[in-house]
């Protein structure tokens, strides 16, 4: 029954985020896993967790952070709404000891990837929350002016851990 209400609330999930037209920024955010107010244009609540989108006034570059309400790894991951593919960014914040790692999405594991692509990149704990911000070039994953991604956290420090808590959405990019 609760695998069945958790689909369900997925599916909701996701039907409300697709399908968001995302402004451009005129601000650039600042990869430093702290959220400052209006940093983002764009976000949006999936459960407890906030993402964040922002995409820079010359549209080069994407911005994206996730806010999850846990001591544990957070991940976003780009260019897929299923794990299977996705560019993935792991992060988590150890008493001041980050990790953070590039990786990509095979079937439904995911391992970590031989070349780097983030321009800049940063988490942080406090608070029981986990914030991870990150930049990337926007060719590589903003596709027919969309933006498939998923979000995932789990509640121990390491990358391989299961996640607790998972959605994918769609961003129409103006």
């Amino acid at each position: 029954m609760k695998k069945i209400v958790m689909g369900i609330l997925t599916l909701l999930m996701m039907f409300c985020l697709t399908a968001q037209v995302l402004p451009k920024g005129q601000d650039t955010p600042v990869s430093d896993g702290i959220i400052a107010p209006g940093e983002y244009p764009l976000v949006r609540a999936a459960g407890n967790t906030d993402i964040g989108i922002a995409l820079s006034s010359d549209s080069a570059i994407l911005y994206l952070s996730i806010t999850a309400p846990a001591e544990g790894w957070v991940s976003l991951g780009l260019g897929s709404l299923k794990m299977n593919g996705a560019f993935m960014v792991f992060a988590f914040d150890n008493k001041g000891k980050t990790s953070i790692t590039e990786e990509t999405g095979k079937g439904k594991s995911h391992s970590i990837n031989k070349s780097n692509v983030l321009i800049s990149s940063a988490v942080k704990e406090a608070d029981g929350k986990t914030v991870l911000e990150f930049a990337v070039k926007s060719a590589e994953y903003v596709k027919n002016g969309k933006l498939d991604l998923i979000a995932a956290f789990g509640k121990r420090d390491s990358r391989t851990a299961l996640h607790a808590w998972k959605t994918s959405l769609t961003v129409q990019i103006q």
